[in-house]
């Protein structure tokens, strides 16, 4: 049974669904250099067994890149992809959002960090709203900038971060 839309993934993206406001952006920024990802939202076909889908996918792809946060160290959907990744000897990136610690069968592997394009500046006083988020690609001219950053310097180091990951 065929569960994919395309055949031939190079790269599996792993990730909890609460961080899919970060994830997708990202994702479809990589995708700009190589569209043989799998994501689960774009890459099942309706009608199929997600998680007959999901494993097809991880034994057949080349790297896992597992986007790690607080929600992804809460997913057990998650615990399940990188345990059957490591299981087959994928080539594994650990890839930081946020500073949840990775757990030991992870923390030996070198992983990238993409903390700072997800922290927010320190603060003092009164709440805060980050006005940082990560460009769509449908709607990149509606950045809003923080951090003294212009639409260039965002632009750059995704790309930089997201090439080290490929």
């Amino acid at each position: 049974m065929k569960f994919f839309k395309k055949k031939g993934y190079k790269i599996f993206i792993s990730y909890s669904w609460q961080d899919s406001d970060k994830i997708i952006p990202l994702v479809d920024l990589i995708k700009l250099n190589d569209p043989r990802i799998f994501r689960d939202k774009d890459s099942i076909k309706p009608g199929s067994l997600w998680k007959d889908a999901i494993t097809d996918a991880i034994e057949k792809c080349k790297t896992f890149v597992l986007f790690w946060s607080k929600n992804s160290a809460n997913s057990s959907n998650v615990a399940e992809e990188y345990t059957k990744a490591l299981k087959l000897n994928k080539v594994v990136v650990p890839t930081l959002l946020d500073d949840t610690q990775l757990p030991p069968v992870l923390a030996e592997i070198q992983y990238r960090d993409l903390r700072s394009l997800f922290s927010q500046p320190k603060h003092s006083g009164g709440p805060y709203r980050s006005t940082f988020k990560i460009p769509s690609l449908l709607d990149f001219h509606s950045l809003e900038y923080a951090r003294g950053l212009d639409e260039l310097d965002v632009a750059s180091e995704l790309v930089r971060q997201l090439e080290q990951i490929l």
